[in-house]
């Protein structure tokens, strides 16, 4: 799973913002497993959406795009792999290299979406 993920990566990490666009890009692979639609698109508004409008300069949407097409891979390449991404880890290899750390859970777009509300719900509790 790490290694795909830094597949899909390698356009758009670099050292001074890799854990949140890292963030973005283990989100856009959760999404890229539901169909598209209205709860793929709930997840993109509430994932996504906010931190390119508020950390990103992307009035060309170029950033938009290269991670909705994260979330096309998804769904298109790997749509018979049932892992969602539920948390990962940076562990530093020395000044200039990171290994990626992913826990993922097998489970339908039905029961990620369920655990992913019930987590969500938690914070605001």
């Amino acid at each position: 799973m790490s290694e795909i993920i830094r597949e899909l990566s390698v356009n758009l990490l670099s050292k001074e913002d890799e854990l949140q666009m890292t963030d973005m890009i283990c989100h856009c692979w959760n999404i890229g497993g539901f169909p598209e639609g209205d709860t793929a698109e709930l997840l993109w508004n509430t994932l996504i959406q906010p931190v390119i409008s508020n950390c990103y300069s992307d009035p060309h949407h170029a950033l938009a795009n290269e991670l909705r097409a994260i979330t096309n891979k998804r769904r298109n390449l790997h749509a018979d792999d049932s892992r969602f991404i539920i948390n990962f880890e940076l562990e530093p290899l020395g000044e200039y290299e990171t290994h990626l750390n992913i826990r993922s859970i097998l489970a339908t777009p039905e029961q990620f979406f369920a655990v992913f509300l019930a987590n969500d719900m938690s914070l605001h509790t």
